[in-house]
Order: C-alpha cells, then structure tokens, then sequence
C-alpha cells in the first residue's frame, strides 16, 4: 500500500515528548487538569529532578492557560518546564527559575525574551524562543531521545507514516538515527534538515555541516541528508512572529532572530567543492 510522506515534522521532538507529561488540550482541557498531571508525575519522581510536560495551547482550553504559580501548586519540589503546542516557548515555575539562575534582573538572551509582569518587572516564568536554551532536561540526552525514538517508530508505523523529513536535525538526532539505523530498527524513512544556526534548544550546525563536506543526498534509502534550515523568527499561535503590525491587544511585534546583515551571507555561501548548498528558510515575516 502507498505509504504517507509527512513533508515537515519533528521526530526528535516528538520522541522527547513521549517521554514527558501529556498537556495537550484533548488530554487536559483545563488548567487544574494541566496541575493534576504534573502533580501525579512529580509525586513519582525525586524532589529536585525535573518535570517535563508538552502541548498546552491556552487558546484551545476551557479557560484561561498556566501560569508559573499553576505549575508552583503541581510540583512545589521540582523545577518544571512546560513547553507550548508551537514549541517556540515554554513555561517554567519557581523552583526551574531559581535553578537556572534566572532573575528579575536577567538580561534577555539574544534572539530570545525572558516574559516579565508589565507592573512589577518580575519573571512570569514564560520562557520564548531563544530563551529555552537556558534549560536543559534529561530527555534532551541522545540515550533519553533514542528510548524516545523506539516509541514514536511504532507509533509512525501505525498510522502509515513511512517517510519523515525532520526540519529540527542536529548531531544527537542523526546519531540517534544512525545508532538505530544500525541496529536494524529504523523502521521508518527519515529525510534529515540540519539546522543551520542555534535557536532554542536547537544547536546549530551550519559551520560543521560544511565543514564536512556534507552534500544534499548522501545516505540511503532510510537516512538519507537534505539540507540546511534557517529559522528567523517565532510563531504567529505563541505572537513570537516578526510582524509588520503589533499583535492585536499588544505593542509586541514578535521577535526577529537575526538581522539580514547577518543572514545574507550565509545563505549563498558555496560549498569546499564548489557547488551550492540547499537550504531551507522557515520564517513567518508577512
């Protein structure tokens, strides 16, 4: 039978997610059931180990979405992080603060915004874009991804997903792939895009990629490479998305990573053998 392409996906993110609480609306509609549900895991995990949840959209919920004093009440012991259904930010309580350092004095990192009460100046927890990289989780690890990967195969195979091109590729992806391809256990096709510049948890790769050599192509048939992606800005459900005009009810106009000056350049630069590079540019500008 013919098999289904998804022709923009996230396998390592997805395989990490399997691995972490359930948020999204079909499971818990509400913020108490978002607070039940990370309660229930905390009571099973150490005090001070994290707690990791995925897939909350408060404009999809019955009421208003979480906020850093929801996921204080779920889990008072462990630092949480709570990533939104667009992945472009994520919510954290006060333990998760305390443990990465941040304060109300904390400079944005560039390309990302630590979110802060208009009045007090105080952090709400809310985490954008590049601002995610300040955390790291266990799941984050290639041993954490590969138990991930084993589950989101079966599951791709059971909805009859037989190709994936990952638009979220970096070294612990493709080592997960390889490591699995190895094994004889890849059983779905997957069709890797590094990602060319660090943006959230995504390490760049554009200087290593062609620094290898590395050519749109090279693989087989169940791994096979396709280029670089650019993202240069956020997401128009989380209003991280460079804009023209403020999103509405706001004076934010989204954040833009990078500035063209910095951009140009990268995106013609040939490769050692000559021949240009392919890439994709993922951005949201109108």
């Amino acid at each position: 039978m013919p098999g289904l392409i998804e022709s923009h996906g996230h396998p390592g993110m997805y395989a990490k997610s399997l691995l972490q609480v359930d948020c999204r609306p079909a499971v818990t509609g509400t913020v108490e059931d978002i607070v039940g549900a990370l309660r229930e895991a905390a009571e099973n995990a150490e005090p001070g180990e994290w707690i990791a949840g995925w897939g909350y959209d408060e404009h999809r919920m019955d009421g208003p979405g979480p906020t850093l004093e929801d996921l204080d009440r779920a889990a008072p012991e462990n630092p949480v992080f709570l990533r939104r259904t667009c992945a472009h930010m994520a919510l954290v309580n006060t333990a998760a603060l305390e443990l990465i350092g941040i304060t109300d004095e904390t400079p944005d990192p560039s390309g990302g915004c630590i979110v802060r009460d208009p009045e007090s100046g105080r952090a709400t927890g809310l985490l954008q874009e590049k601002a995610m990289s300040l955390v790291d989780l266990p799941t984050d690890t290639p041993e954490g991804m590969t138990e991930g990967m084993r589950l989101a195969l079966d599951d791709l195979a059971s909805k009859g997903v037989t190709t994936v091109h990952d638009m979220s590729s970096g070294p612990t992806e493709m080592g997960v792939y390889q490591t699995l391809l190895a094994e004889g256990a890849l059983s779905v096709r997957f069709r890797p895009w590094y990602f060319a510049l660090a943006q959230g948890e995504f390490p760049g790769s554009y200087d290593a990629v062609l620094g290898t050599g590395l050519r749109s192509g090279f693989g087989n048939d169940m791994l096979r490479y396709q280029g670089l992606k650019f993202v240069l800005d956020g997401s128009v459900g989380g209003r991280t998305a460079a804009v023209a005009e403020p999103f509405e009810g706001s004076s934010s106009r989204g954040i833009l990573y990078y500035d063209t000056s910095e951009i140009e350049p990268l995106v013609p630069r040939p490769s050692p053998q000559g021949s240009a590079w392919p890439c994709t540019v993922s951005v949201n500008v109108p």
